[in-house]
């Protein structure tokens, strides 16, 4: 599933909207973008958060219909994790809207340790993603809009977060 130093992600096949009704995906949205975008989709509800603000617990549908209104390369990796709404809403309300120096990813790093799996290591999804599969938590990867059956993480800085969060906040 994972190979060559778990940087690239294998045996990925194409994403059925069923497939997010039940269970945990890490989403990296604009797999094409230095960073994606981070969210989680839990049995069919989307959070994530944003410089714009967050989203808790909204139907995945309306993500789903955006990523193909503009065909965002996406990917969905499903993760084995005990399900905690409670702390799930609790880790995305604690990040409202994003502050200098917080990233997409700090809320599922706390959701994720909130639930009893150690992530705290991880500054960035390149760092998350091997963790993760090392944790034996990976059990499936979906996509949409993307060519290949593998994907591989790009490495990149805080200095790149920055400058993409910068670029969104001017198209607004």
């Amino acid at each position: 599933m994972i190979a060559e130093h778990f940087r690239i992600i294998e045996n990925i096949t194409p994403l059925l909207p069923k497939h997010l009704d039940r269970g945990t995906f890490l989403c990296l949205f604009g797999t094409d973008k230095t960073p994606p975008h981070l969210g989680l989709v839990v049995d069919g509800k989307y959070y994530s958060t944003s410089a714009k603000g967050s989203r808790v617990g909204e139907n995945a549908e309306l993500i789903l219909r955006r990523v193909k209104q503009s065909t965002i390369p996406t990917l969905f990796i499903k993760l084995d994790i005990v399900e905690d709404m409670q702390k799930l809403e609790k880790a995305f309300e604690k990040y409202p809207k994003l502050k200098e120096n917080q990233t997409c990813l700090l809320p599922i790093k706390d959701y994720i340790n909130s639930i009893g799996e150690d992530v705290t290591s991880a500054n960035f999804v390149f760092e998350l993603i091997p963790i993760l599969h090392n944790l034996k938590l990976i059990s499936d990867s979906f996509s949409l809009y993307m060519q290949d059956s593998s994907f591989k993480l790009k490495v990149y800085s805080k200095e790149d977060i920055v400058n993409r969060i910068v670029k969104l906040q001017e198209t607004c």
